[in-house]
């Protein structure tokens, strides 16, 4: 995590509780999902 506070980013507790619950999932389960790449590919194909 980086030395940004809550503060300096302006997320509420419900945003920040939010946020760690996604990126916890994200660790948990690192096989869902797309790939950088697939995304990638995706906004540049539109």
């Amino acid at each position: 995590m980086d030395d940004t506070t809550e503060e300096e980013a302006g997320l509420s507790d419900e945003m920040q509780i939010e946020l760690e619950r996604r990126y916890q999932y994200v660790l948990e389960n690192p096989l869902e999902g797309k790939s950088w790449e697939e995304v990638k590919n995706g906004l540049l194909n539109r």
